[in-house]
This record gives structure tokens, sequence and C-alpha cells, in this order.
């Protein structure tokens, strides 16, 4: 605030020019901010006089960020295959909470369903969508894979949506890969006289 320092007494035509700073917080959605300064002046007789400004400051749209993960645990399975539990994790880089409306795995489908036959163990249905500034939503569910040691490994991506109170929608998506080792062959023999 430069306002306190400047000089009061305004020659004829002179102005008193002053510079401050404030903080707002909105939403593209609500009102704008608006405030009046007022000025009050007085001459050499005593006399006052006064005078008023408003301003108005609008909010701008700020669009929806979200960065999506995806991790394998564990990130290898000998054959001919097992169960994988993959953790999906969303955090909203937004400037404002979102809410999770998708999350869909291009193989074991939406993973927001509880009645999802791909998955087993999933606690992704059960979180709360919507995610607050710099939150993350996190999840997990299990999945059977199988293959073999010369198969090609075993890739899915997990595609995640969250809107803002706009309507704005931020997309991101993760792939995660587990392989398949191989696993040595054993035999048992018998013999009986």
């Amino acid at each position: 605030n430069t306002c306190p320092s400047q000089p009061i007494n305004l020659a004829i035509g002179g102005t008193f020019t002053c510079t401050f700073d404030a903080t707002l917080t909105g939403d593209a959605g609500g009102p704008d901010h608006q405030n009046t300064v007022t000025a009050t002046v007085q001459d050499g007789e005593g006399n006052p006089v006064s005078d008023d400004d408003p301003a108005t400051v609008s909010y701008d749209d700020v669009l929806p960020t979200i960065t999506t993960t995806k991790t394998a645990l564990p990130d290898t399975v000998a054959e001919p295959g097992g169960t994988v539990t993959f953790l999906i994790a969303v955090e909203n880089t937004s400037v404002e909470p979102v809410t999770l409306t998708d999350l869909d795995d291009d193989v074991f489908g939406d993973l927001l369903d509880p009645a999802n036959p791909a998955i087993s163990s999933n606690d992704c249905d059960d979180q709360p969508t919507t995610i607050g500034v710099g939150a993350t939503f996190t999840c997990t569910f299990d999945a059977a894979l199988s293959g073999l040691a010369g198969d090609p490994d075993h890739q899915n991506t997990v595609t995640a949506v969250a809107d803002d109170d706009e309507g704005n929608s931020a997309t991101d998506d993760a792939t995660e890969t587990v392989r398949f080792t191989d696993a040595v062959p054993t035999i048992s023999v018998a013999k009986a006289p």
C-alpha cells in the first residue's frame, strides 16, 4: 500500500495517486468482485467534497488438470500367471476441487463399477470421487493375469476423467506393464517293484 506515503496537499489540477495490492478469491461461475473507493478533500476554508469510483474484477475460468499413475504389485509374474494388485492414483493439480467422473481400464473395464466381473478386491468404487486441490484419489484392485515367459508382456492403461464445477473436463491416462517370467519345470518320478 503506497497510499499513506503520498503527499496529501493537492495543487490546482493536481492528482493524488497510489496503489495497493489485495488478494481476491472467487469462481468463474460466481459474481464478479466489486469494491468502491471514496475520497474526501477540503479546501483552505474547510469546505469538504467527496467523490467515489467503483472497480470490478471478473474471474477467468481455469481449466482443470489431473495426473494419473498406475502401479502393478508385483510387476513380474511367474508363468502361467497369477494375481496382480494394481494401484491407481489420480492427483488434482487444478486450482479448484474436481469430481472424478470416469475411471476406465482398457483391459479390465469400468473401475468405478462395483459389479465389474473382470476384477476382484476392488475398492475404487468405495472412494469419494471429489478430489480437493492438491489431493489424490487412490484405490486398488486385483486382476488375474495369465501368460508364458515367451509371450508378450501384459499391458493395460487406465484413463481418468474429472470435471470442475463449470463442467470442464480433464483427462489423463497411465499405462503399466507386467512381465511374465520363466518357471523352471519340475517332475516327480515314482518306481515300485
